[in-house]
């Protein structure tokens, strides 16, 4: 696996969001199980101009579908913050490679799932985290999160 050197800067929002997977797929493939990684977006600051939350998931796309193909896994879970946007872009994205849960869902991870990512889990759905999170120990998850202009936050608990 190839990840850019430490001098290397994007020059583009989904270069930057690529080399986050690389250096996630980087850190897994080294063992790792948990870690936490940011990305300070300031053109999300405000999720309620029009277009930033589509922006958003559309990022995440670019996130999860890079950092399922670097590890070579068969089974990514991405765990969207409510049923209707984890429904919503699931029937959008028909074609994705991922599964889809909502943190609220009453098994949001499948027995066969190799790595989870929650997607922009509010500090609102913390006890739903804890929950999630206290079921995989044993194998790597990630969850991002959105705090004023930082669009990614990795991370267990």
């Amino acid at each position: 696996m190839e990840v850019a050197s430490k001098g290397d800067l994007p020059s583009d929002l989904e270069g930057a969001i690529r080399q986050s997977s690389q250096a996630s797929a980087s850190f897994i493939a080294s063992g790792g199980m948990k870690a936490i990684v940011e990305l300070l977006i300031p053109q999300l600051q405000f999720l309620d101009a029009e277009g930033a939350q589509g922006e958003l998931w559309e990022l995440s796309r670019v996130f999860l579908e890079s950092l399922k193909e670097l590890i070579g896994i068969q089974k990514l879970r991405a765990i969207f913050p409510d049923a209707g946007a984890a429904a919503l872009l699931k029937h959008q994205w028909g074609d994705a490679n991922f599964g889809f849960a909502s943190l609220s869902d009453r098994k949001p991870v499948g027995e066969d799932d190799e790595v989870i990512v929650m997607i922009v889990p509010d500090y609102q759905m913390l006890e739903y985290v804890e929950r999630i999170a206290s079921q995989l120990s044993d194998f790597p998850h990630f969850y991002r999160g959105l705090f004023h202009e930082t669009l990614a936050f990795w991370g267990g608990l």
